[in-house]
């Protein structure tokens, strides 16, 4: 049967008043297989070296998932990585304008990379660069926040590479003019299905979008929670759900109506993957017991 691969972080220590955002609190990447009936199971885990992050006090995290062949590709926040399925790391890249990385993928041949705190798209082997202009330096740990446009998610259609942008709700062609508006803000994943492509939101709102119409499908997570990771798997929708942690940096949390502000706790709905037919949730699972507390990614494989 086909399994769902999952991209996270486990968390190493609770959210303190101080911490300005969640990323630091995340002490490995991992990398999980879960076939849904049973319990997910934690394949790789990485933690960046030093020679990356310069000793300073980061965060590590799989944000990213991608199937690249016979291997998975994933990205930290500041390198790619490749392992194969037994959880062997095979190959790794970094590069200076690796910032915030959220997502990578292979297309026509070539890397394609969202690098979210430069808010743009880079093609790393040819030093291609789809964004703003910038100072050419070393940005892999320089926090860039707040980013005008959070580019966030790669993704192929109509024979086109598109890029999500989270803060205006759109998805652009990489290179090109063409757009798709999802009609919403705060969006996520951009996966092509059944003729649409279809974002998540992060109150886990499925929105499909063919560029004449828009649909909208709710009812996925139940409590608040911040969503991200979208599949399709037997015929159902995958939905990834993240447990809210009451951290300074909030204004992309806008949506939760302020239940956490001044309030070190989190949020009482854990992380989890929600199978789903659109309407109503067939399986709920729980990831936490298996150490990831943060999902980043979904995607179906072996």
């Amino acid at each position: 049967m086909t399994a769902l691969w999952l991209a996270g972080a486990t968390q190493g220590r609770a959210a303190g008043l101080r911490d300005r955002d969640h990323g630091p609190l995340y002490s490995r990447a991992v990398l999980a297989r879960w076939v849904p009936g049973s319990t997910p199971e934690v394949v790789a885990s990485y933690v960046s070296p030093r020679s990356v992050t310069h000793g300073r006090p980061v965060g590590h995290a799989f944000k990213g998932l991608h199937r690249d062949g016979d291997r998975w590709l994933l990205c930290t926040e500041r390198e790619l990585l490749w392992f194969d399925d037994a959880g062997n790391q095979v190959e790794r890249l970094d590069h200076p304008w690796f910032n915030d990385l959220h997502h990578a993928v292979r297309f026509r041949g070539q890397l394609a990379v969202a690098s979210t705190g430069l808010d743009g798209v880079l093609r790393p082997e040819t030093d291609s660069w789809f964004g703003p202009d910038f100072p050419r330096r070393d940005w892999r740990c320089v926090d860039r926040r707040p980013h005008a446009v959070h580019p966030n998610h790669l993704f192929v259609w109509n024979d086109a590479l598109w890029c999500t942008r989270f803060h205006d709700g759109t998805a652009r062609e990489v290179g090109g003019s063409r757009e798709l508006h999802s009609g919403s803000t705060r969006i996520h994943d951009g996966l092509p299905h059944a003729g649409r492509v279809w974002f998540t939101r992060v109150d886990g709102t499925l929105l499909g979008v063919n560029g004449c119409d828009r649909v909208e499908l709710t009812g996925q997570s139940g409590t608040a929670s911040w969503c991200r990771g979208l599949a399709r798997w037997d015929g159902l929708w995958a939905v990834g759900f993240t447990r809210l942690r009451a951290t300074r940096w909030r204004h992309n949390l806008a949506w939760a109506k302020g239940m956490l502000r001044g309030d070190v706790r989190v949020g009482s709905s854990p992380t989890r993957v929600v199978l789903t037919d659109g309407r109503q949730v067939q399986l709920s699972q729980t990831l936490e017991s298996a150490g990831i507390d943060a999902l980043f990614g979904i995607v179906p494989g072996p």
